[in-house]
């Protein structure tokens, strides 16, 4: 039997997989002009992310080959660099739900498309088109 709880807020998070092209924002819900850009390589759970990686993980994240890091609006790439974002719909200290990466590419567009329609649909997403 299907039912509503009231007053029960529903919170939709985008679903990310291995291989897509993301934005992972720094401050998703305060600025918009920083954040990375790069492929998912795997993703992982905190203890995974731990016991393989060194990383202080307290929650499944992201695994992200970072291909372009946007800080105050202007590019700041770090080459060879890995970052570790939150898993969309993981819950926060202060209630809700974490949702601050998004997919730019899907994995089957990154095998699929052609490098230059690859480009100009990330530089699209940047420009807000």
């Amino acid at each position: 039997m299907n039912h509503k709880v009231e007053n029960e807020p529903t919170v939709n998070v985008e679903v990310i997989s291995a291989g897509d092209y993301v934005r992972s924002y720094d401050f998703p819900d305060v600025h918009k002009d920083c954040f990375v850009e790069g492929v998912v390589v795997a993703i992982l759970t905190a203890d995974q992310a731990r016991a393989i990686y060194g990383v202080p993980a307290s929650c499944d994240v992201y695994r992200i080959e970072v291909k372009a890091r946007v800080w105050a609006g202007k590019d700041a790439i770090e080459p060879n660099e890995f970052v570790y974002a939150p898993k969309n719909g993981t819950p926060t200290l202060f209630g809700g739900v974490t949702n601050g990466v998004c997919c730019i590419v899907t994995a089957d567009g990154m095998s699929s498309l052609p490098e230059s329609k690859i480009n100009e649909i990330i530089w699209r997403s940047r420009k807000g088109l």
